[in-house]
């Protein structure tokens, strides 16, 4: 059974559905520096999370 991170919009929907929680929040909670710092991880989460999420798949499909 193929495992539904093989699909590129699987991946980078979750990256960008984490990456627009951390967004909401840092305009609704949060200022200043730590604002900055929550955007920025959002913008990490869009860029590193489905590339992670692809390594995963492709070490889970070699060591099956």
């Amino acid at each position: 059974m193929p495992s539904p991170f093989e699909n590129p919009v699987i991946r980078y929907g979750m990256g960008f559905g984490s990456a627009v929680i951390l967004t909401v929040v840092a305009f609704t909670v949060l200022d200043g520096l730590a604002r900055w710092i929550v955007l920025g991880m959002a913008v990490l989460e869009i860029l590193v999370v489905p590339q992670i999420l692809k390594l995963a798949t492709e070490n889970a499909a070699e060591t099956a």
